[in-house]
């Protein structure tokens, strides 16, 4: 990338612009073995291995991308491949060796290290471990702190646009059943109005879900998921559970009704249809956690796990 380029000429930060347009023409320059149209994923790939080892293994780049005609060390490639495992997908992991081989062409030396048995076969488990849907392994999920956060930024939001706020209460549902039942989204969009409940037992209060098809239910036999009504950290599962069949009920909903529906944007009101698809979910998490990643950087947190 550009700023690899002016690190390797030991320039500072501040450089004038025909610098700073000149280092972007090498970046692009060294990629002419690409097309013009993958200048970008090219450029992009090579800075993610460079990143990992001038942030993480506290290289120099003339240590991780050596000049003149030596190659890049096997165990940097097998220590990479090790640490973006649960960070990237499959496809991810292979661009940025492909644009490392890439790199080698451009010098005109060889890259034993990128096409060796060893490092075949790493990428190939990698592969097989992240299965079908390329998931990286081990992946942390959304936190508790997140989640409340999360939780928090809901309420807000239906206080400063009450017009909007059963579109909140509708999300926050969803997500506080989604997040402490262990749900997928394709298991909550499914449910209905007759697959929820809410009980008591011995003074506990409980939520019990019917989900009656599931990825892994391919005898379609069903299950039985109990939410605690009221969690260690605070959250008042039943409670918001309650205020949400209320509303469904108020707008006529019957037990053969989808749980969660669509929002009207001519309305600004919740309309009769189901939210079909789990990526209308992931959406809405993702845009929830890009407002939150402004008022606070420091959160990390994949908004598709």
């Amino acid at each position: 990338c550009a700023e690899c380029v002016k690190d390797a000429a030991k320039l500072p930060d501040n450089v004038p612009e025909t610098l700073q347009d000149a280092a972007h023409t090498v970046v692009w320059l060294r990629g002419m073995r690409v097309r013009e149209s993958s200048q970008q994923t090219y450029a992009s790939s090579l800075h993610r291995y460079i990143k990992f080892w001038r942030d993480v293994g506290g290289k120099h780049l003339s240590q991780i991308l050596p000049p003149g005609t030596d190659s890049i060390n096997t165990a940097d490639v097998h220590l990479f491949l090790g640490w973006a495992m649960s960070r990237y997908k499959h496809n991810t992991i292979l661009s940025t060796v492909s644009a490392l081989i890439n790199w080698h062409k451009d010098k005109g030396v060889t890259y034993d290290a990128l096409t060796c048995a060893s490092t075949r076969q790493m990428l190939n488990t990698i592969k097989a471990e992240q299965g079908p849907q390329g998931m990286p392994v081990g992946k942390t999920g959304m936190t508790k702190e997140v989640f409340r956060l999360v939780l928090g930024h809901l309420h807000n939001s239906g206080q400063l646009e009450p017009h909007m706020k059963s579109l909140f209460r509708r999300d926050a549902t969803w997500m506080t059943l989604g997040f402490y039942g262990m749900l997928r989204r394709s298991e909550i969009t499914a449910l209905q109005m007759r697959d929820i409940a809410v009980g008591q037992s011995n003074s506990q209060c409980f939520v019990e879900l019917t989900i009656r098809r599931s990825k892994n239910d391919r005898r379609g036999e069903g299950a039985v998921v109990t939410i605690t009504g009221l969690t260690r950290d605070g959250v008042r599962v039943a409670a918001r559970v309650e205020e949400w069949l209320a509303l469904r009920r108020a707008a006529g909903a019957c037990p053969s009704d989808p749980l969660f529906t669509t929002w009207d944007l001519d309305t600004y009101s919740l309309s009769s249809s189901p939210t079909r698809t789990p990526e209308t979910l992931n959406k809405r998490l993702k845009l929830y956690l890009t407002n939150l990643k402004e008022r606070y950087p420091d959160i990390l947190v994949n908004p598709a796990s």
